[in-house]
């Protein structure tokens, strides 16, 4: 060093490392690829830990340096496994100058670094863990202050080597996955790389051919987020690929469908189309409005009653031979034949005399709540008078409102396809365009944002019960199918596609494949609970009832569930006795049973379709059969999906209809035993459009927002909402509310991984990886809190517990159709004073806020940018009036320090807790610490002046608690 001596020293600290750079970004060899060639191997053996040979997969990347790999897909593009473990080799030729270096290895598995061939260092595999019992410690490396510390769970080793001059091999192997016994652990890479610094100093950087990335926390999150970009982009590129292999297959089957339902393209007056026939609908209706006082009573009083506590057995089942869904029926009567009213005459009206006997045998209803005093009175008070019955259910005309402005427009468009509300500039060049077809021109760009598939996970995760337990799963859990769900949409998988791919269940189990969806464990008849799931989801048909007995309200029989459970099974199954009622409760009265047990416990059913009316022809099941027609698991899914099945397109376009304008065109969506559509031609229409388009979900999407019926105003009365004279009231999701408080606030949604296994040492079966959560559908429950503090995870905990308040579900044993919308106390209570409204709103260094308030020029202008953030409005006078009276004092000296706080880094890596040592006393004090930062939030900027400050943060948290905010327009 003593030839440094002329220069100050910080220079002869920094040399070395200057020579290291230039050396590295030097172009390679012509003769070599500058990038480094990363080639995965087979595994040798199952459950040996040893290094495979046999190559699979090669991709490129630009450093020795990994979060993650490409993702694995099977031959038809669906989310599937690496062989586990999986050993990666990297390897790269270039030159570095010569001298000698420190070569740091870090990686989750074993893991050896090769310079020409010779190793120079390597990991070993490590011990398996102690379940709960291991040290809370983490063995380090002094590199100097800035030197990034490893990630929970990964191991390192440095060793000084001296490094010749001209090019060299370097080569890099290491292992993901492994096993714990005989059982697979999961397929992590956790932050694996080769750092390299010059002897004597702890500047280090990443192996690299091409780049200068710097082994520090900024400079890794940088090439971390590079690098997913990067790795994304590929998943897509070879995920489209594989799944080209099949597109002549789906081509032909959309073929068919046209030609055999004889549909021709909607055309551009598609959206024109759906406006007439609602329009239509509601001319007609207004033509036979009932205004009088009678007309209004019925539909006001008995219509409610006859529907809540009648219909469901004297409705299309027509039980006892009754029908009560009109007049003329009611006066007939049913099989005892004596009317049920008779108008004029409530002595004579059998149906008040079932209500009002204390026969149990005889009493109507014969389950559930018995009718109240009040509503026979009123049932008695309309029969004296007549019992009259209109035929129109309105009582006044229904008119149509006038179409949203651009403001309302875009918000609602905006939450309606990605989820999150529009962007104060994106509101900003909208209003300044003046070209007549804006409107649709935004619509075709939000359908192609990829956020689009962020917005439907949710939903589907809902109807088709997703239940992955972070945790040694149990009952009716399912795996993490996801992830399978996001790239569907992502790719726009035609829709009887997608349904197929989920009836088939293959791919990957554990990390995010449709075999997820076959899991679930300690379940008596697994598959009879996913046969229900599907028939709601996509037949809009209930067979829960039919798990144990006949349905009473439903044609469903035992045999057609288990005759599905059984083609899913792909094999004969019995009736077990849990799955049964016992034939003698059925006869303990005179009455006959309102339910039947048509199969006895033992009864072995086969694979079998039980609905002839949706069945498809011979010819199409021999054109179109998969799995060479041998698979009673792909004949279901074809039957499901097959256009000779219109309910199937039907059920799914009402889904998007309602999802779109708040009331499906039937109700309930999963169950149409007794719903009638309220407009059949416009579901007709919608079905059509759909196979017209190939199962094309955006398709139609596109034609139902260009309307005029999407795009008119808010309607709030009754008979409007159900002549669709325009959009129902809708409050936000659960998700939405908590994607949009952090989008329109900017703030990251920085939680922890969504696993209590961190570190990766516990079986892929005992403990998944939900991931690091970037929008709310990434969420899962978190049960384990309850009984292990040590376990807990704050901060995803505070996020949902703002879900859970609005609704979601942090476990799904059964399926939903419709989320709950009670309002409570709790609501606005953890808006106004939870943990993630405190993150939202304090204006530390990181949040886009803190740096608003530093730029904008005057108080009004920053106003009026948070109401166009936040509201997608610009303030009325009076609203902006009181904003500037809250923060304009002080305004000019608001700004007291140009430089952010600098953030102290501890000298020794920080201690993690996960599960092989959360049972260790010192674990439980640690999370209970990190439960105490969570809810304190970040420290505010020392930027802005405190009082002035603390306006602002007051109001943010006003803008996000006005009710507006979680609504749409």
């Amino acid at each position: 060093m003593h030839h440094c001596r002329p220069y100050p020293s910080f220079i002869c600290h920094w040399i070395p490392l200057i020579i290291l750079i230039v050396g590295l970004v030097l172009p390679a060899e012509k003769t070599h690829a500058a990038n480094v060639k990363v080639v995965f191997h087979e595994w040798v053996a199952p459950g040996k830990n040893a290094w495979p040979k046999d190559a699979i997969f090669e991709y490129q990347t630009g450093a020795f340096a990994f979060a993650r790999i490409p993702q694995a897909y099977d031959e038809n593009g669906i989310r599937d496994e690496w062989p586990n473990p999986l050993m990666i080799d990297a390897s790269a030729r270039f030159q570095i100058p010569p001298g000698k270096y420190h070569f740091l290895l870090r990686s989750r598995r074993a893991a050896r670094l090769y310079v020409d061939g010779q190793l120079i260092i390597d990991n070993p595999f490590p011990k398996k863990i102690r379940d709960g019992q291991d040290p809370v410690e983490r063995p380090y490396i002094p590199l100097g202050r800035e030197t990034r510390f490893p990630g929970p769970g990964d191991q390192e080793n440095m060793v000084t080597y001296e490094i010749a001059p001209g090019p060299h091999h370097f080569q890099l192997e290491f292992f993901v996955g492994g096993f714990a016994g005989n059982r697979a652990l999961r397929p992590e890479t956790g932050e694996t790389l080769v750092a390299i610094a010059p002897e004597g100093t702890h500047r280090f950087q990443i192996l690299s051919p091409t780049k200068f990335i710097p082994l520090t926390d900024d400079a890794w999150e940088e090439y971390r987020q590079h690098r997913t970009i990067a790795l994304d982009k590929l998943d897509t590129e070879r995920r489209r690929k594989l799944q080209r292999k099949q597109k002549t297959y789906w081509d032909r089957r959309h073929v068919f469908a046209r030609k055999h339902l004889d549909l021709e393209s909607p055309g551009q007056s598609a959206s024109a189309t759906i406006d007439n026939i609602v329009l239509k609908q509601i001319e007609r209706a207004n033509a036979s409005v009932d205004a009088s006082e009678e007309g209004r009573f019925f539909n006001a009083k008995i219509k409610p009653i006859l529907k809540d506590h009648c219909l469901s057995c004297h409705g299309s089942k027509s039980k006892g031979g009754l029908n009560l869904e009109s007049r003329e029926s009611a006066i007939k009567g049913g099989d005892s034949e004596m009317p049920a009213i008779t108008p004029g005459h409530p002595k004579k009206s059998l149906l008040l005399d079932l209500i009002a006997t204390e026969d149990p045998d005889d009493r109507m209803p014969p389950k559930g709540e018995p009718i109240e005093k009040e509503q026979f009175s009123l049932l008695k008070e309309w029969i004296q008078d007549g019992a009259v019955w209109p035929e129109s259910e309105l009582t006044r005309s229904v008119e149509l409102p006038p179409i949203t402005d651009d403001f309302e427009f875009l918000r609602r468009v905006h939450l309606d396809t990605i989820g999150i509300p529009p962007a104060a500039e994106t509101i900003r060049t909208f209003l300044m365009d003046e070209q007549p077809d804006k409107r649709s021109r935004i619509i075709d760009d939000l359908l192609e944002n990829p956020a689009w598939a962020d917005h439907w996970v949710s939903y589907w995760q809902d109807v088709l019960a997703e239940n992955p337990s972070i945790v040694n799963p149990t009952l009716n859990n399912t795996g993490p199918f996801r992830w399978w769900l996001y790239e569907s949409f992502l790719d726009n998988k035609p829709l009887d596609r997608l349904v197929t791919e989920l009836v088939l269940m293959d791919g990957s189990l554990h990390g995010g494949g449709p075999a997820g969806f076959e899991m679930a464990s300690q379940n008596d008849v697994p598959m009879a609970a996913k046969a229900n799931i599907l028939t709601t989801a996509f037949l809009g048909t209930e067979m829960k009832c039919s798990r144990c007995h006949d349905a009473p309200y439903h044609d469903n029989t035992q045999e057609n569930l288990f005759g599905i459970a059984a083609m899913l099974a792909r094999k004969s199954i019995k009736v077990p006795a849990s799955s049964s009622v016992p034939l003698d409760s059925l006869h303990t009265g005179s009455r006959k049973p309102l339910i039947q047990v048509s199969l006895k416990p033992g009864a072995e059913i086969s694979p079998q379709w039980p609905f002839k009316q949706w069945a498809a022809d011979a010819e199409f099941q021999k054109q179109f059969a998969l799995g060479e027609g041998k698979d009673s698991r792909a004949e279901l899914a074809l039957q499901i999906t097959s256009p000779f099945n219109t309910r199937f397109a039907k059920v799914m376009m009402n889904r998007l209809w309602k999802r779109l304008m708040g009331r499906g065109i039937v109700e309930p969506v999963h169950d149409w035993e007794n719903a009638i559509p309220s407009n059949p031609r416009l579901l007709q229409f919608l079905a059509d459009a759909l196979i017209q388009s190939g199962y094309d979900l955006k398709a139609v999407t596109r034609i139902i927002l260009n309307s005029k019926t999407y795009q008119r105003k808010t309607v709030e009365n009754k008979e409007a909402i159900q002549y669709f004279a325009g959009p129902g009231p809708r409050r936000m999701s659960a998700e939405q509310i908590v994607d949009s408080l952090f989008a329109v606030t900017g703030k990251e949604m920085k939680t922890e991984p969504l696993t209590v296994d961190i570190g990766g040492g516990r079986p892929w079966s005992n403990a998944i990886h939900l991931g690091q959560p970037r929008r709310a559908w990434m969420f899962g429950g978190l049960a384990n809190n309850r009984d292990r503090p040590s376990l807990t995870l704050p901060r995803v905990q505070a996020v949902t517990d703002v879900l859970t308040a609005f609704g979601w579900r942090p476990s799904r044993q059964e399926p939903s159709n419709e989320r709950n919308a009670t309002l409570s106390p709790l609501q606005p209570a953890i808006l106004n004073n939870g943990t993630m409204t405190t993150w939202l709103t304090r204006l530390s260094e990181d949040h886009p806020m803190t740096h608003l308030a530093l730029e904008k020029a005057s108080p009004s202008s920053l106003v009026k940018h948070l109401y166009l953030q936040i509201l997608n409005r610009y303030p009325s006078e009076s609203e902006l009036d009181h904003a500037v009276e809250l923060i304009g004092p002080g305004f000019e000296e608001r700004v007291i320090s140009e430089q952010p706080a600098r953030e102290v880094r501890p000298e020794k890596p920080p201690l993690f807790v996960t599960w092989s040592n959360h049972l260790q006393p010192e674990a439980t004090t640690i999370q209970l610490e990190e439960t105490k930062k969570a809810k304190a939030g970040e420290p505010p900027t020392i930027r802005l002046n405190p009082d002035w400050r603390k306006r602002m943060e007051d109001l943010i948290w006003a803008l996000i608690n006005m009710p507006e905010t979680i609504h749409y327009p």
